[in-house]
């Protein structure tokens, strides 16, 4: 991903290029509501249909996060992502290893965001701007 600026460069989903790869078992779906993120996990089965896996709710992402602040976007990444559903996006369930390790073990993996809240997209954005392998898209 390439770097943000402002709430302007959080890539926006566009056809063909955002639709899901082949190569991609797992996508991660996140709903920006007026106080709470609502996550959805959706994965691939062996016919390519496509279906929602778990739902989680957490509170926005606070741009006075104190992770978020140290640049230590891992650590934001463990606090809203539950252990199983970390294990199934990056492979591991413990992202507090090398994140160059954990880079090279987790799998191409898409992020779609539905959201008004340009702050909060853009906040998402920065957390997950850490994995090369993720693809990220503001719907």
């Amino acid at each position: 991903m390439e770097k943000m600026d402002d709430e302007s460069d959080v890539p926006k989903t566009k056809w063909p290029e955002a639709v899901p790869r082949e190569s991609e078992d797992v996508i991660l779906s996140i709903s920006c509501g007026n106080s709470h993120l609502k996550w959805a996990t959706l994965v691939k089965h062996h016919d390519n249909l496509i279906t929602p896996e778990v739902f989680w709710r957490t509170p926005h992402i606070s741009d006075e996060d104190e992770d978020l602040l140290k640049n230590n976007l891992i650590g934001v990444l463990v606090r809203y992502m539950p252990d199983k559903q970390q294990e199934r996006v990056f492979g591991r369930s413990d992202l507090s290893t090398e994140l160059a390790q954990m880079e090279s073990e987790s799998k191409l993996f898409s992020v779609y965001v539905v959201s008004t809240n340009l702050k909060q997209a853009a906040l998402l954005y920065k957390v997950f701007s850490v994995l090369k392998k993720c693809r990220f898209y503001l719907m």
